[in-house]
């Protein structure tokens, strides 16, 4: 007699349409689900990036900007240096006159009496010296360029910083809320105290960079002041008096230039004269515009580091305070 089929053995492994062993189909089925709802948080946002990822993505932010700070503050500096060579354009142009002087009778007599033996011996050149300032440029002029310049490129600096600091912040407020909460002047107050504390902890010294003068309510201004009164000293100018240096080496240059330039064109050559002055004027520009340049790079150079480590330091603080 045939038995009845039973078809419990089939029922426990074969429980599905695909004809796969139970155990099989759950652990498939199981990943499956699983990997669905994976791929469905990621791609609609939904599933928060584990501590490590979050922190790699804010380091990445902060690359990001500081890189965009730098760029920002390279181009800044080229703008702000083009009032040196802007400077001198405009002071050749009283090359003429100061030819008409150098070459007038006024002149000639000055030299004439220099001669004289006991006499004075400087009145021609101090003639001359009058009308190269009255004519071309005063050395304190030099000193309100190259004041301008270190200015203007500071005001800059802390611009680029303050517009970084608030496109900085609207990105990290995805990862942090806590950043919604800081307005303009906190979010700089916050920076500052990490520019700060990363100047106390700097292992080398610090040129352009003073932790009270960072910590200062006008820190711009000090600042300001004592990067110029580097640039000055480099140049041989100090506090609107000229000292011995690049500068006083150079005008004296000039005027003896000029002297042995009007005993050889006595006969004519006013244009020759100017040519050459102006040529001497391109000379003192590039060595201004070189050093002020060197400077300020330096000073760019310095300020990045510092930058950088104080957004980490203040990224780390806010870490910290979650």
């Amino acid at each position: 007699m045939s038995k009845p089929y039973d078809n419990t053995n089939h029922q426990s492994t074969r429980n599905n349409s695909t004809g796969l062993p139970s155990w099989l189909y759950w652990v498939l089925l199981t990943a499956g689900v699983l990997t669905g709802v994976l791929v469905s948080n990621w791609a609609f946002g939904q599933s928060p990036p584990n501590s490590q990822h979050q922190a790699s993505l804010q380091d990445e932010i902060i690359r990001k900007y500081e890189q965009q700070a730098r760029k920002r503050c390279q181009t800044a500096l080229r703008q702000q240096l083009a009032a040196i060579p802007e400077f001198f354009e405009n002071a050749k142009q009283g090359c003429p006159d100061f030819a008409d002087y150098a070459l007038g009778w006024g002149s000639t007599r000055r030299y004439l009496q220099d001669l004289i033996p006991f006499g004075d011996c400087e009145k021609h050149k101090r003639f001359l010296k009058e009308k190269f300032a009255e004519c071309i440029f005063k050395e304190e002029d030099v000193e309100r360029v190259v004041e301008q310049v270190v200015k203007g490129y500071l005001q800059e600096v802390q611009q680029i910083e303050n517009q970084m600091l608030l496109e900085l912040r609207a990105d990290l407020e995805g990862f942090d809320p806590s950043w919604a909460k800081l307005d303009v002047k906190e979010l700089q107050k916050e920076y500052n105290k990490h520019l700060e504390k990363v100047c106390k902890q700097a292992t080398t010294k610090l040129l352009y960079h003073n932790a009270q003068m960072v910590a200062s309510v006008v820190a711009g201004e000090f600042l300001t002041h004592h990067i110029l009164q580097i640039i000055l000293r480099r140049l041989g100018i100090r506090a609107g008096a000229v000292v011995s240096g690049t500068f006083t080496f150079f005008i004296g240059a000039i005027i003896g230039f000029i002297i042995d330039q009007i005993l050889d064109s006595i006969f004519d050559h006013k244009g020759t004269l100017v040519k050459e002055l102006r040529g001497k004027l391109d000379e003192l520009k590039m060595k201004i515009f070189e050093k002020v340049k060197h400077e300020l790079e330096k000073f760019t150079e310095e300020r990045e580091t510092v930058r950088q480590a104080a957004l980490q330091s203040m990224l780390a603080t806010f870490k910290k305070q979650q």
